[in-house]
């Protein structure tokens, strides 16, 4: 290498750097120019103050003759996508709306399309939404270039002029402002119930489904208090507890917004830089709806019978309360009084054996207390009645019925028994009895009866209170037949005089469903006389047995026995073994077994005997200690007591040799 070629070297790398240098400082320097798109930052990322690339979202450039427009979104502000509003400007950097809280502008569509779609991650969507904010007349614009729809830039295009036709359309049906529609239908009277119809609708009439909907009613009661609305209007079912004014609200939220929020550039060079719109918060619409039902009244009845023991042949009302009718509302009342052979229950139906006896009217009566027209009971009727009410249904009135048996309601016409009695008399056996027939009693029943027997030494005069001596009383339960009769008698009752008057009084108890009856005093056919007989003789005063005849000391239990008398012990002895001896002992004595060492033998006496050989028994008063007890049984005694004796010695003797020995 020379060295003029070696001096060159350095000089041509100067060259060359210099060069490079001024090449890139035209491109930065020259009008229009942008770098290449790079990858956008994700959305709600902090953007950085460097390069355009990290202000731009979703979308794509369009140049033509030399200008180039952004379609699609920015992130000028950190919580938000942003949608530049003048073509041609300068990029809307985040340092030209720090603090930015923005202007609301009403533009119900482009706020329907950027809240509904402003989330895609299509960069066609974006760019669509872009057009639709370049091209709204409600923002207000300094375009540099004509913004034009996507089907006007070009094939890159095409899929956002599909989305931007298909949004715009959407935008224009479903965007607000939107209207809560309520609608209170009328009431079935019969049900006492309405129906609320509950919908959205936007701008253009057409109904938004999935919104929920919070409900609250006065004067009713919602079967739902919150709904989704759907693409027809849902029904809530009402229940009207009232008549009056019938009012619901209903608030819903979430829905699209109705306006953007316009951002103006601020600070240096804020002039030549674009302004942006961006999503405002959802809306929340109201709705009210009332309307004035008047609803049927609901009556009702309480009752009590005036008379709960009424007399056969006499005359019943009711007395009867009201309440539940509107003001100044009247009514017709139906009364009818039932009769019932038994005690009723309380049931809706009448009584399989009841009856009615009559019916009466209480005409135009309204709330309060009122008192119904009578009604006869039969003179020959006996048994339960009660009353039963009715109000028939009308426009403006519910039915009522009254169930039948209510006690409140129910008297009783008490069965009045009474008896024919006849006294008869047994003179012979010195008794009377009292026959007893009973009628007009209850079928089935029993009663209790008590008949009572006087004694008088006068005729009994009828009428009179009861007197005399009392001879007995006796109560009687007697079981009535299906005619309502029952016959019984008394027990005979023992007379203990011989003259004078016996009169009976006979008495029925009352029962349940019975009054109680008493005869009179002295009624002839229960009385009768006695006969001059002898009066039955007193035990209590009947004389003393007087024994046995005088001389029979057998028969005096207080006479002393005499020898003759006594039991006498047989002189003989009777035949024992002879008792072993060994040789040297003495022999046992001779004589009689019972006696006495040393005692004289006394006389033998021969015991007296009767005709038929046999001896004499002794006297029931003779003394049980006489003589001793004698004979083989007393001996065998003696001899085991004697042999347990000498066992006893000879034990002694034979441990006494035993202690010596040791």
């Amino acid at each position: 290498m020379t060295s003029r070629s070696r001096s060159e070297s350095p000089l041509r790398t100067l060259v060359s750097i210099l060069l490079t240098a001024l090449s890139i400082a035209a491109l930065v320097l020259l009008p229009g120019s942008q770098p290449p798109r790079v990858l956008a930052a994700p959305l709600g990322s902090a953007p950085s103050v460097g390069s355009p690339e990290d202000v731009l979202g979703p979308g794509r450039w369009h140049k033509s003759d030399g200008d180039k427009t952004w379609y699609g979104a920015y992130r000028s502000l950190t919580d938000s996508l942003a949608y530049c509003v003048d073509a041609g400007l300068g990029t809307p950097y985040p340092r030209y709306f720090q603090g930015s809280e923005g202007q609301l502008i009403d533009s119900p569509q482009t706020a329907w399309a950027l809240h509904t779609h402003s989330g895609s991650d299509k960069r066609d969507v974006h760019s669509a939404l872009s057009a639709i904010v370049k091209l709204d007349d409600a923002v207000p614009h300094r375009h540099a270039i004509a913004p034009r729809v996507p089907a006007d830039l070009g094939k890159g295009f095409a899929g956002a002029a599909e989305r931007f036709s298909e949004i715009s359309a959407e935008a224009k049906a479903k965007a607000g402002p939107y209207t809560l529609q309520l609608h209170l239908n009328e009431l079935d009277p019969a049900a006492e119930s309405a129906e609320l119809a509950v919908s959205i609708e936007s701008a253009a009439g057409e109904l938004l489904p999935g919104i929920a909907v919070d409900l609250i009613a006065e004067g009713a009661d919602l079967g739902e208090a919150t709904v989704s609305t759907a693409e027809t209007p849902v029904s809530v079912p009402l229940t009207v507890s009232a008549s009056g004014t019938v009012r619901v609200e209903a608030r819903a939220e979430g829905l699209p917004a109705t306006q953007v929020r316009f951002h103006e550039a601020t600070g240096s060079g804020s002039k030549r830089v674009q302004n942006v719109v961006t999503v405002s918060p959802p809306s929340t619409v109201r709705g009210s709806a009332e309307r004035e039902y008047t609803l049927p009244s609901h009556p009702t009845v309480d009752t009590t019978i005036t008379d709960d023991s009424p007399a056969p042949g006499s005359e019943v009302t009711d007395e009867f309360t009201i309440s539940g009718l509107a003001p100044d509302q009247t009514v017709d009342v139906e009364h009818v009084l039932w009769a019932s052979p038994h005690q009723p229950e309380v049931r809706t139906e009448p009584h399989q054996e009841a009856f009615e006896i009559g019916r009466v009217s209480s005409t135009d009566v309204g709330n309060g207390t009122h008192t119904s027209d009578g009604v006869l009971v039969p003179e020959d009727y006996r048994g339960w009645v009660y009353w039963t009410e009715t109000i028939s249904e009308d426009e403006a009135t519910r039915p009522w019925r009254s169930e039948h048996g209510l006690p409140t309601e129910t008297g009783l016409v008490a069965w009045t028994p009474s008896a024919t009695t006849r006294a008869l008399l047994d003179s012979e056996a010195g008794t009377t009895v009292d026959t007893i027939r009973i009628t007009s009693a209850q079928p089935g029943s029993r009663l209790s009866v008590t008949a009572t027997a006087y004694h008088v030494a006068e005729k009994p005069v009828r009428g009179q209170e009861p007197r005399g001596e009392k001879l007995g009383t006796e109560s009687l339960e007697v079981d009535v037949d299906a005619d309502g009769a029952a016959d019984l008698a008394t027990e005979p009752v023992s007379i203990p005089v011989s003259s004078g008057w016996v009169t009976w009084v006979v008495s029925i108890a009352a029962a349940e469903a019975s009054a109680g009856w008493q005869s009179d005093w002295g009624v002839p056919e229960e009385t009768v006389e006695l006969p001059e007989v002898p009066a039955a003789p007193d035990e209590s005063t009947a004389p003393e047995d007087p024994g046995p005849p005088p001389g029979d000391p057998a028969d005096d239990p207080t006479a002393q026995p005499s020898l003759d008398a006594l039991p006498i012990r047989d002189a003989t002895p009777a035949p024992t073994a002879p008792a072993e001896t060994t040789p040297g002992s003495p022999a046992p004595p001779v004589g009689p077994a019972d006696s006495d060492p040393g005692s004289e033998p006394g006389p033998v006496i021969a015991p007296p005997s009767s005709e038929s050989g046999s001896p004499a028994r002794p006297a029931s008063g003779t003394s049980s200690e006489a003589l001793p007890r004698t004979g083989p049984r007393a001996a065998g005694m003696v001899g085991l007591a004697l042999v347990l004796i000498g066992t006893g010695i000879g034990a002694l003797v034979f441990s006494s040799r035993r202690s010596d020995g040791t």
